[in-house]
C-alpha cells in the first residue's frame, strides 16, 4: 500500500539523481543545486540491506553524524545518502570518520567553485 507521501519523495529523489552530482564511496552521496536557503538530507537504506531494526539503526547514525557536521554545509544543496550493505558491518567511529571526511571535502570542493 503506497501513499502519496512515499510517491511524492521517490520523485524528489528522482529529480535530484537523475540532474544532480554523484559522490561514490562506500556511502554514496548524490547533490544538486537548490533555490532554498537552507540544506535538505535525504537518507536511503534498501529493503535489501537488512531488516527494518538494522536500517532505521543505520538511518539514525547517519542522521546523528549529519547533526555533529551541520555548521559546514551548503545552504542551497540538497543531499541524499545511500547507504550500502558494506555500511552495516563497520563501527559507528568508522562511518562517522568516513562520512564526515566525505563531506568535509564536499564543502571544501563547493568552497572553490564558488570562488
Amino acid at each position: 500500500c503506497w501513499s502519496i507521501k512515499e510517491e511524492r519523495r521517490k520523485l524528489k529523489i528522482k529529480k535530484i539523481k537523475k540532474p544532480g552530482f554523484k559522490v561514490a564511496t562506500v556511502p554514496i552521496i548524490y547533490y544538486k543545486n537548490n533555490n532554498l536557503n537552507r540544506y535538505r538530507f535525504g537518507i536511503s537504506v534498501s529493503k535489501k540491506t537488512c531488516n527494518a531494526v538494522n536500517r532505521n539503526k543505520l538511518k539514525r547514525q547517519v542522521r546523528n553524524i549529519v547533526d555533529n557536521y551541520k555548521n559546514i554545509y551548503s545552504k542551497t544543496k540538497d543531499y541524499i545518502i545511500i547507504i550500502r550493505k558494506s555500511c552495516l558491518n563497520e563501527a559507528y567511529s568508522v562511518l562517522e570518520d568516513n562520512l564526515g571526511n566525505l563531506l568535509q571535502k564536499l564543502e571544501k570542493e563547493f568552497k572553490n567553485e564558488e570562488k
